[in-house]
């Protein structure tokens, strides 16, 4: 059999057992058109209703303005049948609205009503807290507006909301180059804790885009992460307890993998907290080693135990550096959602500057890939995404066309319904089980492939085992627990690499 005929088997193959788990496309879209001249509109923030429906809030900005000084005139809030149907919408009176950069925050209240709220600097340089109470059918119950005492807090200002139903807001203190302030507050504006968080670590650290997240639930504990100031490629997480005193500082530059050495750009990335303990981070990462020429940059969901040790890693998209073609970039607001079985969607632009989405599943392993429906904008943004209780991913934002104004959009996209994106350079020659393994691995190859050796490196890019194929087993009972990379090298010179875990 020629390699030829050989390599449409395989494809062949492949595309017969993705037509058994793949389903047919259903991706479902509610588009808004607005027509107002002067007022730019985000979609900033979505939430699934009882009955299965969907709000967003669509936050009005007044576009006339400088742009250090725009500021939200309005907030409709519209709620969306699955089907991408409009149902109904309201307009919400915010007294005292933030600017363009005003995170929105949504959690349930103990009366289960839904709570949407924004966080600002007024006038006066004071922390405002603004909220809208409303339930399912757009009523709103209860507004509260109010400033917050606080003092030094600056922009920019990060917020997540923890499973008790609690803010976490951080920001640096203003005129302070090692002090940042952390913040717990109940949705009513009620301040629990309020600390001045000073160390020298701090200096010359940023907040990154997505820095705060839970660092552990039990005990409850939180994470920070910032981009050390001398190189985005340095991560610097600080660890603090539910009282925001200083656990840890954890420090993260890089790691190897089949002898290549890669580090972090961390300046859009996002991390998310695993009940079995584990930490996963979305990021780029790029090779530092090799010809200019040479040198790719990757796309990668990264899993960390908590002693940010990596024990597990899967890439979804790689580009060379020094090439011609674009950037991607990691979502800026949110890249990473877990559904209800472990199972994730990684949220990034691609180099075409299409928003891609990647289905992966609780074995770290790339299921399916998309992307969005293509449209003739000038600009798009990809504001957020939640998943819904039946497992359906919802990602929202807006575009604008020069010559005809703003648009809302709303994507539903349904699990494991599209196409998988092929790539025939990934098909392996061969098969290999078991994997996990703890003795021996067995490996079989195709007809007419011919292989030259196999060599097996460890997260820190040494050389394990090496063996030429006289045989179809190949010994790991040597190796300590853990996660490999397994390079296969055939005659013609052409590699594989695979992940191994040796337990």
């Amino acid at each position: 059999m020629n390699r030829i005929l050989l390599k449409r088997v395989l494809l062949l193959i492949v595309a017969i057992a993705m037509s058994l788990t793949v389903k047919s496309q259903s991706l479902v879209k509610y588009e808004r058109f607005v027509d107002d001249g002067h007022v730019w509109h985000n979609c900033t923030r979505a939430l699934e209703t009882s009955d299965g429906n969907i709000i967003m809030m669509e936050e009005c900005i007044d576009a006339t303005t400088d742009f250090s000084e725009v500021y939200t005139e309005s907030v409709n809030l519209l709620k969306i049948s699955p089907q991408g149907m409009l149902i109904d919408s309201i307009k919400v009176d915010f007294t005292a609205t933030g600017s363009l950069d005003s995170p929105f925050l949504r959690i349930e209240s103990e009366t289960n009503s839904n709570v949407m709220g924004s966080l600002c600097l007024n006038d006066d340089n004071e922390l405002h807290y603004t909220a809208v109470f409303f339930d399912d059918n757009l009523s709103i119950t209860n507004t509260i507006d109010i400033d917050l005492p606080v003092e030094g807090f600056t922009f920019p200002y990060k917020s997540i909301v923890d499973d008790n139903n609690d803010m976490i807001i951080v920001s640096k203190k203003d005129g302070s180059d090692d002090t940042y302030i952390f913040i717990k507050m109940d949705i009513y504006g009620e301040i629990k804790t309020i600390k001045y968080s000073m160390s020298e670590k701090y200096k010359n650290l940023y907040i990154t885009e997505n820095p705060l997240y839970i660092h552990s639930n039990n005990p409850l504990s939180y994470g920070c992460y910032f981009i050390d100031g001398a190189g985005r490629t340095t991560i610097e997480t600080v660890i603090l307890d539910d009282n925001f005193e200083i656990l840890d500082f954890v420090k993260i530059v890089s790691y190897s993998v089949d002898g290549k050495k890669y580090v972090f750009d961390c300046t859009e990335s996002e991390m998310l907290f695993l009940k079995d303990g584990n930490i996963l981070m979305s990021s780029i990462v790029q090779e530092t080693q090799g010809w200019n020429d040479e040198l790719k940059e990757y796309i990668q969901l990264t899993k960390f135990n908590k002693e940010y040790e990596i024990v597990d890693y899967v890439r979804v998209a790689s580009r060379l550096i020094y090439g011609d073609e674009g950037l991607f970039y990691i979502n800026s607001t949110k890249s990473i959602l877990k559904d209800s079985q472990g199972n994730i969607y990684l949220i990034y632009i691609n180099t075409e500057g299409e928003y891609m989405i990647s289905f992966i599943n609780n074995y770290m392993e790339l299921v399916w890939e998309c992307s969005l429906e293509q449209t003739d904008a000038n600009l798009t943004f990809l504001y957020d995404a939640f998943i819904l209780d039946d497992n359906k991913l919802v990602v929202y934002g807006d575009y604008v066309k020069f010559d005809v104004g703003y648009f809302g959009f709303c994507y539903m996209v349904t699990n494991n319904s599209l196409s998988v994106s092929e790539n025939p350079n990934n098909i392996r020659p061969y098969s290999f089980y078991p994997n996990p393994a703890n003795d021996v691995i067995n490996i079989s190859f195709s007809p007419d492939v011919n292989a030259e050796k196999v060599e097996i490196y460890g997260m820190d890019g040494k050389l394990y085992h090496e063996q030429n194929f006289n045989l179809e087993t190949i010994s790991v009972n040597s190796l300590s627990n853990g996660i490999y990379m397994m390079k296969v090298v055939l005659d013609n010179g052409t590699t594989f690499n695979d992940k191994i875990v040796v337990k």
